[in-house]
């Protein structure tokens, strides 16, 4: 067991007199001078445990620790402040506390919360990054405007943001991970990327340039192996690629050709995509979404601000090879509440009828695509509430950022929304998702 109470106030004493018992692990420095302490790690353990913390210990004494015979080097050393880890104490007779230092514990209640950030040096601007989990590695793969795809060990950068001491050692070294493999097969830069969800084609990443090519990645033991003859198809640039999460060999691509188009890696690149909607939306598809949940919905926003869920049954149906001549549209939702370009959308990982959009017009939009409002609901409404005119569907709107770029929902965080602009980042969660 520990030291007891008495101890623990002896030893403090004993430390305040530059007369410390025996020596520990440590060495502690005050005045210049070089003091011992017995059994430190004992002391702070037991002080922490305690239901009371000894009175004794509710001054501030702040003092750099050192390694045993370490080389004395005052740049190189952390701070322990036994005023913190007094903080425990309990409000006992005898006991005050000044304005100030109640003043400093409200500071301390409001503080920010600390940013730590691992710097990855990057060849040219980034235009696009999506992260995967592979081999118990983590992984992003980066779309350059240099026409290269890099594929990168965020490992070490990762454990260094979690990690206050490897943050230290990895900035002071100047540390940036190398790509475990970059692909130059693209004659010019692009913007489409995306990583398999599925469990049976995992590590298997595919990328398309504004030239309108796609490349299929197969993931070897410390590379991997890029196709020789890449997918061909669009007339325009691929702006987004989606694999299906219930087919590892299946990906559907949108274009600035106004086309999707669905493809399988079984088949030869030569042949083709095996289904494609060439009139999806009346202008460029900027983005794409694939429902995890719901796998029969696919959601695409475009250069008119407008926002379509495809159900891919009907899609087959009507678009299929074998499928009869129809005007009736594949799409089974229609929204036209942004009034410029989209820049992403998302599905909601928990929730299989919530997304989230962005455009350009400085607004990121939550829906639910299930809801539906009763007539008498509409009318009441009409006469009452002037956001009559916005869809039941849209549930939140949220504005104050310049040029929005993408939005994403944390993956285990219910509702939470991290969106990039060109004036930072929001993280956010509503009360309505």
């Amino acid at each position: 067991c520990g030291p007891s109470d008495a101890e623990v106030a002896l030893e403090l004493e004993l430390l305040k007199r530059n007369k410390p018992r025996g020596s520990d692990l440590f060495s502690l420095f005050k005045d210049d001078g070089n003091m011992l302490i017995s059994e430190l790690t004992k002391i702070l353990q037991t002080i922490w445990e305690s239901e009371e913390t000894p009175r004794y210990w509710c001054l501030p004494t702040v003092i750099p620790v050192f390694k045993q015979r370490a080389r004395i080097l005052y740049d190189n050393h952390r701070y322990i402040s036994l005023a913190s880890v007094a903080s425990k104490n309990s409000d006992d007779e005898g006991v005050t506390h000044s304005d100030s230092e109640d003043d400093t514990s409200d500071e301390d209640l409001d503080a920010q919360p600390e940013l730590e950030a691992a710097t990855v040096q990057h060849m040219g601007a980034v235009n696009r990054v999506r992260a995967h989990r592979h081999g118990g590695r983590y992984l992003a793969a980066a779309w350059s405007e240099l026409a290269r795809v890099c594929v990168w060990d965020l490992t070490r950068p990762l454990t260094a943001v979690n990690d206050s001491a490897v943050m230290s050692e990895y900035v002071r070294h100047g540390e940036s991970p190398t790509p475990l493999y970059t692909h130059k097969g693209h004659k010019t830069e692009g913007f489409a990327l995306d990583w398999s969800p599925h469990c049976g084609a995992t590590g298997h990443l595919a990328s398309g340039d504004c030239n309108g090519v796609i490349y299929h990645w197969t993931p070897r033991p410390t590379d991997w192996a890029v196709g020789r003859t890449p997918y061909t198809g669009h007339t325009g640039s691929v702006e987004d690629i989606q694999w299906s999460p219930t087919e590892p060999t299946v990906f559907i691509s949108v274009s600035a050709d106004h086309s999707i188009r669905v493809w399988d890696t079984r088949s030869p690149p030569t042949s083709g995509s095996m289904l494609t909607v060439l009139d999806a939306h009346p202008s460029d598809i900027n983005v794409a979404s694939w429902n995890r949940l719901q796998p029969v919905s696919l959601l695409t926003g475009g250069d008119d601000g407008s926002l379509r869920i495809w159900d891919l049954r009907l899609v087959n149906k009507r678009y299929g090879a074998s499928a009869p001549a129809s005007d009736l549209p594949a799409y089974t939702h229609l929204y036209n509440y942004h009034t410029k370009p989209i820049t992403s959308v998302e599905w909601h990982p928990s929730d299989a009828g919530v997304f989230v959009a962005s455009a350009e017009d400085d607004q990121t939009t939550i829906w639910d695509n299930t809801l539906e409002q009763a007539d008498e609901e509409i009318t009441a409404l009409a006469e009452n509430d002037k956001t009559s005119n916005l869809p039941v569907q849209l549930l939140f709107i949220h504005c104050g950022q310049t040029e929005v770029k993408e939005a994403h929902w944390h993956p285990q965080i219910p509702g939470l929304l991290l969106v990039t602009a060109l004036n930072g980042f929001n993280v956010f969660r509503t009360c309505n998702v």
